[in-house]
């Protein structure tokens, strides 16, 4: 895949950004690299260009036309352990996690939800964020594609701190 600086990117270079990037990932895992950085500033200015910043307002994404039969494409992305599943911190993180989703959920069109997998016996907490995404299968993809990056950065973001 050739990096080259578009004046209009669309959600296919967008995708194709992505998916370079986590083969990257795959390749060079833990080592923070010049090549990564500069991918990484790319995937922020795409996204930026490509859905104008409209995950706060709120906004539509540009999404391509859609070809195929209705699909529903889902993913679940596991809640790592950490400082924030500990006695009282759960709640905030539910409750703050709630209010990340509903936002997400009016921007993707996706139907995302927080499962407690916990078990009374065990100690251990396991929550699961589920994400359902209902449109043509091309369409479906992209959008199950943005929830799933935020959701994953969004939990990054809460493991760091």
């Amino acid at each position: 895949m050739a990096y080259m600086r578009t004046s209009q990117p669309t959600v296919e270079y967008f995708a194709e950004l992505l998916q370079e990037r986590e083969k990257l990932q795959l390749l060079f895992s833990g080592n923070e690299d010049a090549a990564m950085n500069i991918l990484e500033e790319e995937i922020a200015r795409v996204r930026k260009a490509v859905y104008d910043g409209s995950f706060v307002g709120g906004g539509p994404i540009a999404l391509p036309a859609p070809r195929g039969v209705e699909a529903v494409i889902r993913q679940e992305v596991p809640v790592p352990d950490g400082p924030f599943l500990e006695g009282r911190r759960v709640q905030q993180f539910l409750i703050g996690t709630q209010h990340f989703i509903d936002m997400l959920s009016r921007f993707t069109g996706c139907t995302i939800k927080v499962i407690d997998y916990s078990h009374p016996k065990r100690e251990k907490l396991e929550f699961v964020i589920k994400i359902r995404c209902l449109d043509a299968a091309n369409r479906a993809r992209v959008r199950l594609d943005i929830a799933t990056e935020y959701v994953e950065s969004y939990l990054e973001r809460l493991v760091r701190h």
